[in-house]
């Protein structure tokens, strides 16, 4: 199986193999040596995607990053707002990230491109508070699928977002 996702619970073990580039099954038939020199090409290119992905942690561990990017990363994924309810709503993510970036499990990642990037993967598919769902029941499942499908762009977004402007900040190139 090739994935990205760092798994940490059964949810994210559950997002790994939903999002696996590949996953190699092999029947036991009489053409089974022609799969198992497919099941090799791929396992080969998971090999290659992984040793690059390690180059690419080790660059952004060894890479600092100072609490001024920091700040500068946040402003730019929760940019201030016009309104008060706006503000409110930036400082709020904000002050979230920052607990995040801070947890204990960070600790030896802290000042560094690579803890930022896993702070901001671990915010986006974890700490994010979700909207009360009280008198949807009713409607269709369209609509709650559209609500899904949203949320699990916004979530992508977030990450994305938060890649890019590590990149630009570090100048190390990050594997999507």
């Amino acid at each position: 199986m090739t994935t990205a996702v760092r798994v940490v619970c059964a949810n994210t073990w559950a997002a790994a193999i939903a999002s696996a580039d590949s996953i190699v099954k092999v029947r036991h038939s009489f053409n089974y040596e022609e799969k198992m020199k497919v099941a090799r090409k791929v396992l080969l290119k998971s090999t290659e995607y992984f040793g690059a992905f390690a180059k690419m942690g080790e660059a952004l561990a060894a890479t600092p990053f100072s609490s001024e990017q920091f700040d500068w990363l946040m402003k730019h994924l929760w940019p201030d707002a016009d309104s008060k309810r706006g503000m409110t709503v930036a400082l709020n993510n904000r002050d979230a990230f920052r607990v995040v970036a801070n947890a204990n499990d960070l600790d030896n990642l802290r000042g560094t491109a690579w803890g930022v990037l896993q702070a901001a993967i671990d915010y986006s598919d974890h700490s994010r508070t979700i909207k009360d769902m009280s008198g949807t029941m009713g409607e269709d499942g369209y609509a709650a699928q559209e609500r899904q499908l949203l949320r699990s762009l916004e979530d992508n977004s977030l990450k994305l977002a938060a890649a890019a402007f590590i990149q630009d900040a570090t100048g190390v190139p990050i594997l999507v």
